[in-house]
């Protein structure tokens, strides 16, 4: 009995061992763990996940887009609602995990999640998000700041590039540097603890790049050579660096003139422009359009585009979907005239992301194309480029935090927060340097050479007003031979003299009226 007993603990066990791991095996199978921090979503990837808007983020925008991962392989439905859980079906059956909303009320709460579809029997459903969009009272008053890019430069200079608009997405001009507020690592800035200045857009190589679209598709009701003068007067009301890019569209887009600073070849090709029978591939013209705005930022130049579409209609050959154009030209310039009768205008309204406006008349479409002049001119006033001299000398990353004084609009959307990291900053007095470092501020007086090789300097204003325009040329014997690079920070010289010859390279600062003179021995 004993040895019977003992036979029945250890199948028992065995048994129990044998149930232990195949719980184990089903636990790993299914992505689970046994430490109680189990998240369906890693277990998982179809479950809806990451959505954008973030969660329970706030000020945004009253067009946005929808955006979550999930590896359903069927479809989706989006809910989307005031109420939480969200209970209007907002679109069914979507074959991408991205969705367009639009025309939202401003300082609302909005609720969504989405089912996620792997087959016909297997559905999962997400979890509840939620964002709340700007206040009303920012569409007029407040200021919204976004970040274009964020540098540092010797000895210790941050430098922050941002642009100021109102909830209209309307250039804010004007501010000086009294108008913010500075905190680094959250120690407030005051004017006589460190130097911080904004410079304006005549420190920049700064340009425009403007594409104008002009629906040529026939309309017995419109007078097309009215649309042609408008353009005209259009193209003429703007001054400073400009380009022009001019596309015609009916059926198909097609390009009527590259990009050009010269007004008068670009007026000659709008007045060559002839209505076209058939229909009108608006949503197409606008996603060719947006293909063309690409801004660019350095601490050298500046450019910056924008998108006029000009329409007599609605589109009517529908081979692109209003949701598709809404992505293309997110995060774009575009602003919108449409000139007659349209037969959709909200959706076609939502091609202006900046501005849009409908009007029947010749002088209300001039005085519209005007206002449109005036924003995108006001565009090149609206952004600024803050210089901070950084006290931080400890090798280490920090946030200089920039907001506007007594600004209503609060949050990321009133915010910059640039990062930075302090590890070459060293302290130098103001003036014009060559191959200045932290282990040697001064930079170099005089430099000796071998014949045949070369050196390569940098240049450095330090405390200097506007952005440097450099300038170098030898003085005396021709010594060396002289290569710079596209903006004249940097220059290659290689020794072609001979022993015991000297030669003076001259450095000049033309902006900030600065020089500076590199004795240069052949060895």
């Amino acid at each position: 009995m004993r040895t019977q007993f003992n036979n029945n603990l250890n199948e028992a066990a065995f048994i129990k061992r044998i149930l232990l791991l195949i719980t184990i095996l089903l636990f790993i199978q299914n992505g689970c763990s046994l430490d109680g921090n189990y998240d369906p979503r890693e277990a998982n990837p179809k479950v809806p996940a990451a959505p954008s808007p973030a969660n329970e983020s706030d000020n945004n925008d009253l067009l946005l887009f929808l955006d979550w991962n999930s590896q359903a392989i069927l479809n989706f439905d989006v809910y989307f609602d005031i109420k939480n859980p969200p209970e209007k079906l907002l679109v069914e059956n979507l074959m991408t995990s991205r969705y367009t909303v639009y025309g939202l009320d401003p300082g609302v709460t909005y609720y969504w999640r989405v089912l996620a579809k792997q087959d016909a029997d297997t559905e999962i459903l997400g979890e509840v998000w939620s964002f709340s969009t700007m206040p009303e009272f920012t569409l007029d008053d407040g200021t919204m700041l976004k970040s274009l890019r964020v540098s540092s430069s010797p000895p210790s200079n941050v430098n922050v590039m941002f642009e100021c608009y109102d909830g209209n997405k309307r250039g804010i001009t004007g501010y000086t540097i009294d108008d913010f507020n500075l905190r680094d690592d959250g120690d407030t800035v005051a004017p006589t603890d460190q130097f911080a200045q904004l410079k304006s857009k005549i420190s920049f190589g700064y340009s425009q790049k403007i594409v104008l679209m002009i629906d040529n598709s026939a309309n017995e009701n419109v007078d097309f050579n009215q649309i042609k003068n408008a353009a005209a007067e259009f193209i003429n009301s703007f001054s400073g660096s400009k380009f022009f890019k001019v596309f015609k569209f009916a059926e198909e887009v097609e390009l009527v003139q590259d990009f050009t600073s010269d007004k008068g070849l670009v007026t000659s090709s709008i007045n060559g422009i002839q209505p076209s029978p058939g229909k009108t591939n608006l949503y197409e013209a606008a996603i060719v359009g947006a293909g063309n705005l690409n801004d660019f930022y350095s601490d050298e130049s500046i450019e910056q585009t924008a998108l006029i579409l000009i329409t007599t209609h609605s589109d009517s050959k529908g081979e692109r979907g209003l949701n598709e154009v809404l992505q293309q030209i997110q995060n774009k310039r575009t602003y919108l005239i449409a000139f007659g009768n349209i037969d959709d205008p909200f959706s076609v309204s939502l091609l202006g992301n900046r501005e849009n406006y409908f009007t029947f008349e010749y002088l209300a479409l001039v005085d519209k194309l005007n206002n449109v002049s005036n924003y995108i001119s006001d565009i090149e006033d609206s952004f600024y480029w803050l210089v901070y001299d950084s006290p931080k000398r400890d090798f280490d990353f920090h946030t200089l935090a920039v907001t506007v004084k007594n600004n209503p609009i609060s949050g990321t959307a009133g915010l910059i927060e640039a990062f930075y990291l302090s590890n070459d900053f060293f302290n130098a007095e103001p003036g014009l340097y060559i191959n200045a470092t932290s282990s040697n501020p001064a930079g170099i007086d005089t430099l000796g050479m071998f014949p045949g090789l070369t050196r390569t300097l940098t240049a450095s204003t330090f405390g200097g007003d506007f952005l440097p325009n450099y300038t170098w040329y030898v003085a005396g014997n021709k010594i060396i031979e002289l290569t710079l690079t596209d903006d004249n920070n940097r220059a290659k010289i290689e020794a072609v003299g001979s022993v015991g010859d000297e030669a003076e390279l001259v450095l000049t600062d033309l902006n900030n009226g600065l020089q500076k003179i590199l004795v240069i021995n052949i060895e």
